[in-house]
């Protein structure tokens, strides 16, 4: 994928980014994934994200995590998702360089959000630190398996494309984020794409698909004056798996 330029006018209040070309489209499956975070600075926390978009409905699963045990050390407790608020679950971090969570109930349901949260921090500066997802599993409650499409992550510093829109816009704003062709929907989330205010608090903000290829962010509520981030990661995917070429930060400011 390519990130494009912005479209030379902006009644529609959009912008475009290009994904790559595909020969066919791929069998949707459902999606466990690993959010990728952009930070380099030793000390600083980070809250990584496993999450997943179900295609079919799942009684159970399990994954392993794995990172860099000079690199990242876990903080605190993970935290389950409320999607799994009536499963049973079990994480264990014991092991320095994994995170090794399950989950199971006797009955099945499609899950579409956040799975585990884990708060890590960098040890050292690094030009990239990869966030690995092995072994993971689903199932449904005849205990068959469920094929999944698995996406890894990684904590890094940021090296995308950095734009700002020079008119301030009402609080209640959103944007139109144009693909030149039909992307996974599965990997479109609130951890690959979202918003940030000034100081680095993630906005509640509602995403939405428009077609085959636009995304409509915006705000549940409305943004308070000040200025915002509206981020995309290159986690986001075309049919054929292929990710953005580079991430997106696109400044904008509320009047």
């Amino acid at each position: 994928m390519n990130y494009s330029k912005f479209v030379p006018f902006f009644l529609l209040m959009a912008f475009s980014l290009v994904l790559p070309t595909t020969i066919a489209k791929a069998e949707t499956k459902s999606v466990v994934g690993v959010s990728t975070v952009y930070e380099e600075k030793r000390g600083k926390e980070v809250n990584i994200s496993v999450y997943i978009n179900g295609s079919e409905e799942v009684a159970g699963g399990s994954l392993t995590l794995f990172y860099d045990k000079t690199a990242l050390t876990v903080e605190d407790e993970p935290i389950i998702g409320e999607e799994l608020s009536d499963y049973l679950t079990s994480v264990n971090t014991e092991k320095p360089g994994k995170v090794m969570f399950e989950w199971a109930k006797a009955t099945e349901q499609i899950l579409d959000g956040t799975l585990l949260t884990v708060t890590l921090e960098l040890e050292k500066s690094s030009e990239t630190i990869n966030l690995d997802l092995q072994e993971v599993k689903l199932f449904n409650e005849d205990f068959e398996p469920i094929s999944v499409d698995v996406f890894d992550g990684q904590v890094k510093p940021f090296k995308g494309d950095m734009r700002k829109y020079g008119t301030k816009v009402k609080g209640s704003k959103e944007w139109n984020v144009r693909f030149n062709k039909e992307f996974n929907k599965s990997t479109v989330n609130k951890h690959t794409v979202f918003v940030r205010d000034s100081r680095g608090n993630v906005i509640d903000v509602a995403i939405n698909l428009s077609g085959k290829n636009i995304i409509v962010v915006k705000p549940k509520g409305v943004y308070e004056y000040g200025t915002y981030t509206l981020e995309i990661t290159e986690q986001v995917r075309d049919l054929n798996g292929k990710q953005l070429k580079e991430p997106v930060k696109f400044e904008f400011s509320v009047e």
